[in-house]
């Protein structure tokens, strides 16, 4: 049911969130051995994938969706830190630099201008951390409940859309 894109720690977190809602496969920037030995169909790119899924979720994806692949996929989101101020790569450094207190994760729809999608969750909390690294760290937390909250709410649509058509 659900296609990743994933990196880093954030896409882990992801990956072990998404278990429960049927990963079809995994287009993977690190950890792809780990995520093999687990059973997962691994891409290198979302342009490779031969499967389309209802859900397409990119966490810490590090490639721009081709318009064409975003229409195939019934739901395509992204999960990105700081959203409603440093959009694009590198938000915590940006964030961290201007010295910003509150760190926010978000989960949007993704469309044809990247980072402007409709929002469908967020969560915030109080931050306090000196590096990139620590300030991910606090932010993870934030990462697992968007995600999870994210994905019920898609499911449930999904769920209630094939009750509606029969």
């Amino acid at each position: 049911m659900v296609t990743l894109m994933v990196g880093n720690i954030a896409g882990l977190l992801a990956v072990m969130i998404a278990n429960d809602y049927g990963i079809d496969s995994i287009v993977a920037y690190d950890n792809k051995d780990l995520y093999r030995e687990l059973g997962f169909k691994v891409y290198d790119s979302i342009k490779d994938v031969e499967h389309i899924s209802l859900i397409l979720l990119s966490v810490h994806g590090r490639e721009i969706v081709p318009v064409k692949i975003l229409k195939e996929y019934k739901y395509c989101v992204n999960v990105h830190p700081f959203y409603n101020k440093y959009k694009g790569i590198r938000p915590v450094k940006r964030a961290l630099e201007n010295k910003e207190e509150v760190g926010e994760v978000t989960s949007h729809y993704m469309i044809e201008k990247v980072d402007e999608g409709k929002i469908i969750f967020q969560g915030h909390k109080t931050i306090s951390g000196s590096t990139e690294q620590e300030i991910y760290q606090e932010l993870y937390p934030l990462y697992a409940g968007v995600i999870k909250k994210t994905l019920d709410f898609l499911n449930t649509d999904i769920k209630m859309s094939f009750n509606l058509a029969y």
